[in-house]
C-alpha cells in the first residue's frame, strides 16, 4: 500500500508528504527498507532529499534504513559530506552511521575525526573493528598519534589481535601497551601478547612490568608475569599485592 502511495506522489513537490509517510510508518514499526530501495530504484533524487536534504526525516529507524541504500546515496553525495549529514540526523543510530562508513571507506581520511565525535574515548573502535586485517596495523599507528588507547584496546580484545599492544609499545607508550594488552588477555588468555611486547621494549623491563601489573586484571596474567618479576624484588611484591588485591575484589 505504502509503496502504491509513492508512486502516485509527484517529486519534489510531494517530499513533505514523503517524509511524513516515512516518519509514520517508522513510528508505528513497520520496515521502511522496501520504500527506500523502491525508491533508491525509481526516484533516488527523492530519496536522497528524503534521507539527507534541508528537510531530511529525522530518528535513528529511518537513518538505519537508509544503511541499506547507501550505494545509490553515494552516488549523488560526496560520502564524507553524506555521512556527516547522516550523523547529524541519526540520534541513536550514530554509530551504526560510523560503521558503515568504515566498512565501506577503510582508509579515508575524514573517518578519523568522525570516530572522535561518535565515539569519544573509544575513538577508533568501531573502525578498527571494520578494517580487514592487512590493514590494522597501518590504521592503528593513525589511532596511536592521536592517543586512542582506549578504543584501540577494546578492538585488540574484541578482534582477538596483539596489533594495537604491538603499535602502542613501538610508540613508546608503555602504559597504553600494557593496557591493550591486559584487556586482550581478558578475551583470549592463551595470547603471548606479554611476551611480544616484551620483546619488543627491550631489557628495560620494570617500567614495563609495573605497568603490566596495573593494568592486570586476572591472576592469570600475573602469575605470566612472574616469569620477569622474580629478578626485581619490589616489582615482584607488588606483583603479589596485586593477586591478592584481585582476589579480594
Amino acid at each position: 500500500m505504502s509503496i502504491a502511495i509513492i508512486d502516485q506522489m509527484d517529486f519534489p513537490d510531494d517530499l513533505p508528504q514523503l517524509r511524513s509517510l516515512l516518519d509514520a510508518e517508522a513510528r508505528v514499526g513497520r520496515p521502511i527498507e522496501p520504500l527506500l530501495s523502491h525508491l533508491a530504484e525509481h526516484q533516488p533524487l527523492a530519496l536522497a532529499d528524503v534521507i539527507v536534504g534541508p528537510r531530511a526525516a529525522v530518528g535513528a529507524e529511518v537513518i538505519r534504513a537508509a544503511l541499506t541504500v547507501m550505494d545509490t546515496l553515494e552516488s549523488l553525495v560526496p560520502p564524507r559530506a553524506l555521512y556527516r549529514r547522516l550523523l547529524d540526523l541519526a540520534r541513536e543510530a550514530r554509530p551504526a552511521v560510523l560503521l558503515t562508513a568504515a566498512e565501506r571507506h577503510i582508509d579515508a581520511p575524514w573517518l578519523f575525526p568522525m570516530s572522535f565525535q561518535v565515539e569519544g574515548t573509544r575513538a577508533g573502535y568501531l573502525h578498527l573493528c571494520a578494517v580487514p586485517l592487512s590493514r590494522l596495523r597501518v590504521l592503528c599507528e593513525q589511532y596511536a598519534k592521536e592517543g586512542a588507547v582506549e578504543g584501540m584496546a577494546a578492538a585488540g580484545a574484541a578482534r582477538g589481535s596483539a596489533v594495537p599492544a604491538h603499535v602502542l609499545m613501538r610508540a613508546g607508550d608503555i602504559a597504553g601497551a600494557a593496557r591493550a594488552a591486559a584487556a586482550l588477555l581478558d578475551a583470549a588468555p592463551g595470547s603471548p601478547v606479554v611476551e611480544e611486547i616484551v620483546a619488543i621494549w627491550g631489557p628495560d623491563l620494570p617500567p614495563l612490568l609495573l605497568a603490566l601489573i596495573v593494568e592486570a586484571r586476572s591472576q592469570d596474567v600475573l602469575d605470566r608475569l612472574a616469569h620477569y618479576t622474580r629478578w626485581y624484588r619490589a616489582i615482584e611484591i607488588r606483583r603479589r599485592q596485586r593477586v591478592v588485591e584481585l582476589q579480594q575484589a
